[in-house]
């Protein structure tokens, strides 16, 4: 009795008001105006940070009207039986079917909606925007009654059929079946226009889901068996006719942008609740953060296929996703979702895709929190012990990339070293020294939505069990850029009507998600990942750059894999992020491609769009980080001398006691030797260095590990040597060349096989980064053997800077020389 009654007063009230509009409607509503029944969709303009340049001129798609006459008796009934079946009874309202929406959004506690006939969806779509309240909803049956009395229920079936979306960015009947069926809306059979008949509801969520759009279509033929239109047997036939997404080839949707452009849309329904068929329907001015400049350089870089990984076997095509976002004010600049730059309503990586983050996680979950405890530094010594476990169920033992095998190092290393590396085990260890809730919390202030799944250490490697958007990546990358704040990413300043009437203004708030102290700091030890760590393929020459690379490792058994590569970086105007990899990972990875690995790309293609980006913005300074003091490690200081004598370098030092091994490391010119890889390993205390030419200059250093302990025990000076051009001509000018002992040197090679496993995140994933600067021997994951007096360096001609800040330390900055190359061994 008590829902009846409610049922009743709802019923009492909405009659009531009908009849006070009725009384009232000619002095508080507007009057119709039968011109925009028959006026085709205007255009809506979408203007760029520069409101100067030529705006993007958008509009739905609309084809010829089709005469009542020539619209098949199968769709007209379809749209009835579905849509209104009272169609040919009421005036304009039915106030039943009012009431009974009503009365379910009273129960569910929802918005104003439902129960609008064909009558009031022509006079919405037409004259009304699409706010969900009872003053639309009154002036929506006001006009809807104007409407009856002035058209034939043919004329308003006609125009409604030929005005209504039956498909995101398409007006009309005739176009949405050119576009879903390739043929005239005339000559639809029964199974397409019950097709078609369903799609109003929500037409840009069932052109996205065909199996909702088909299950959809079963609805709207048992609505026509109801109402005695078919008979049961028609439709179930019309139901097993199969529809293809075809459709998607012959969308006519060809807007300048499209990418942004369907963000766009998106921001303004989800934030704004302006439809996108709102929008496409015209008569907007939308205001936006989009850069024309950097879109067009965005999209010129994606359109070149070099600059990413090479397509699986079976030829499916690598993805890639960019987002640029200006720091200082949120807007987003740029944004592109796929490799098709030109496509509309596809699948918008930048912003729908969700994946892991890898190793370009760990500045936002465990670097950051862990300076901003004031506690950690750059020189902070970290954990960096092979076979580490941590405490879980089961138990989490990470592993290096290199497995402690190519980069010679103790069971520690700096802060600097570790981001610098991109290691893992620093990574977990220092996560759990600050603690789980510690790093979760500046990730969540950053805008990095977690999963309440995501509680275990894995997360310092990226294990989400969701994952994360590249616009989410830029976003939550903003503070370090910004002195520690963020401004949400966003794509729309302002929407007005073409009359100037404001219908949506942004207001994006700032949040203060790390100390200014603790962004500069972690700038500074992501500017070593770019000038002489994992990320030197993302240098700009002539602007300073920070970033930090990732990957997320397909299979341990397989040298190199990544399922994901990543890069998020930033110069001191803007910041990006960069992702690549297979839509569907079951199967397919990335693989390397001549002298770059698969977790070079992302990084690469960063420095290629963002050079030419840049060139419209003036180039600026990162703010300096707080000055600290190196650490002061127990090391012995090692006498280096050595000479030319024709045809090699012979170098000499002096021992030191223990059992001790020798790493003997080389660089082409005067550079210093800080992060070149060891050309000589052995435990003798001279070398002979065969590989050198003459009128060159080399530049050599030792450092010594301990190996009872595996920790540094000393290091040399730099020494430097020049090799005469005549090879009959010694130089001894550079040093004491080393006494002859009478006996060969124990020479070894310098680097060996490598174990091309990776350590495995907790459940949720597994993250590596491959090699330091994005270059190596393509699928081996092996370190090519390297005779002696031969180096093993990055082919790539990068130029890469020192680690500036650094520990002084010989043996974590890789600089790249002019041969050999670089191991592939998946890295974080």
């Amino acid at each position: 009795m008590g829902k009846k009654l409610i049922r009743s007063l709802i019923l009492a009230a909405i009659i009531a008001g009908a009849i006070v509009l009725g009384v009232g409607c000619a002095v508080a509503l507007p009057t119709l105006d039968p011109s925009k029944l028959e006026a085709p969709a205007t255009v809506t303009k979408i203007y760029g940070i520069n409101e100067n340049e030529k705006p993007i001129e958008l509009s739905a798609k609309q084809a010829e009207p089709v005469p009542y006459k020539q619209i098949p008796e199968y769709l007209k009934q379809a749209i009835i039986a579905t849509e209104d079946r009272e169609f040919y009874q009421h005036s304009g309202v039915n106030f039943k079917s009012m009431a009974r929406a009503l009365f379910r959004d009273i129960l569910a506690g929802g918005a104003v909606e439902g129960g609008s006939t064909i009558t009031q969806q022509l006079a919405k779509n037409t004259y009304l925007n699409q706010d969900k309240t009872i003053v639309r909803k009154l002036k929506e049956i006001a006009l809807a009654a104007q409407i009856e009395r002035q058209y034939t229920k043919d004329d308003i079936l006609e125009m409604y059929l030929n005005k209504v979306n039956f498909h995101p960015s398409a007006v009309g009947v005739e176009l949405a079946a050119k576009i879903y069926f390739g043929k005239s809306a005339k000559d639809l059979n029964l199974a397409e226009a019950a097709f078609l008949a369903g799609l109003p509801q929500a037409p840009s969520y069932y052109y996205d889901n065909l199996d909702e759009a088909l299950k959809r279509r079963k609805i709207v033929l048992q609505n026509m068996v109801d109402q005695g239109y078919i008979t049961q047997q028609q439709a179930d036939d019309a139901a097993k006719q199969p529809v293809t997404k075809d459709y998607l080839k012959r969308d006519p949707s060809n807007f300048q942008f499209p990418h942004y452009v369907e963000y766009v849309l998106q921001e303004a329904e989800q934030k704004y609740q302006i439809p996108r068929e709102q929008i496409l329907r015209g008569g907007l001015n939308i205001y936006t953060n989009l850069d024309f400049n950097a879109q067009r350089q965005l999209e010129k870089q994606f359109s070149n296929p070099s600059n990413f990984p090479p397509n699986a076997k079976d030829g499916t095509q690598v993805q890639s996703a960019m987002v640029i976002v200006d720091p200082k004010t949120g807007g987003i600049r740029a944004m592109v979702g796929g490799r098709d730059t030109t496509s509309f309503m596809n699948f918008n990586r930048a912003f729908q895709m969700r994946r892991q983050p890898g190793s370009s996680f760990k500045p936002l979950v465990v670097y950051g929190p862990a300076v901003e405890t004031g506690r950690y530094g750059p020189n902070s010594v970290l954990v960096d012990k092979p076979g580490t476990t941590f405490p879980g169920n089961p138990p989490y033992t990470p592993r290096d990339w290199d497995n402690h095998k190519q980069i010679p190092r103790g069971d520690t290393v700096t802060m600097r070293e570790a981001v610098k590396w991109s290691f893992n085990i620093p990574a977990v260890w220092l996560l759990n020294e600050i603690g789980i809730d510690t790093g979760k919390q500046m990730a969540e202030k950053a805008g990095i939505p977690f999963d309440k799944s995501d509680t275990g250490l894995g997360i310092a490697l990226g294990g989400l069990n969701v994952g994360v958007s590249p616009l989410q990546m830029a976003d939550a990358y903003q503070p370090f850029d910004n002195g520690g704040k963020r401004i949400e990413a966003y794509a729309i300043r302002q929407i007005k009507t073409s009359k100037g009437d404001s219908l949506a203004q942004a207001n994006p708030r700032s949040v203060q998600v790390m100390k200014d102290s603790t962004a500069a700091t972690l700038t500074s030890l992501m500017q070593s990942v770019v000038q002489s760590g994992t990320g030197s393929l993302a240098q700009i020459s002539g602007r300073q750059i920070a970033g930090k690379t990732g990957t997320t490792e397909y299979s341990d058994q397989i040298a190199g894999s990544n399922r994901d590569a990543w890069f998020v970086g930033y110069s001191p105007e803007l910041v990006a992020a960069v992702w690549m990899g297979f839509d569907n990972s079951n199967g397919y990875y990335l693989q390397d491609s001549g002298s770059i690995t698969s977790s070079g790309y992302p990084a690469r293609l960063f420095s290629r769009v963002m050079t030419d980006v840049l060139k419209s913005y003036p180039s600026g300074s990162f703010a300096t980080a707080p000055a600290e003091e190196p650490p002061k490690p127990d090391k012995k200081e090692i006498s280096l001398t050595g000479a030319w004598n024709g045809k090699t370098v012979m170098l000499s030092w002096t021992a030191l006691q223990g059992d001790i091994q020798y790493y003997v490391f080389r660089t082409e010119g005067s550079q210093q030797t800080e992060g070149a890889l060891p050309i000589f390993k052995g435990n003798v205390t001279t070398f002979v260095d065969t590989d050198v030419q003459p009128g060159k200059t080399y530049s050599y250093a030792i450092s010594a590990i301990n190996l009872k302990d595996n920790k540094q025990a000393g290091e040399s000076n730099a020494l430097t040597i020049k090799t005469a051009n005549d090879p009959d001509k010694s130089n001894d000018k550079n040093g004491v060349p080393p006494k002859d002992t009478g006996k060969p040197s124990k020479q070894e090679p310098g680097n060996g096989k490598t174990d091309p496993k990776n350590g495995k995140n907790s459940p949720g994933g597994s993250s590596s980064d491959n090699n330091p600067a994005g270059n190596g021997t393509p699928g081996t994951g092996q370190t090519p053997s390297v005779p002696p007096g031969q180096t093993n360096s990055d082919p790539g001609g990068n130029t890469t800077g020192t680690d500036n800040g650094g520990n002084g330390s010989i043996l974590f900055t890789p600089t790249p020389s002019s041969g050999g190359l670089l191991p592939t061994t998946p890295s974080n």
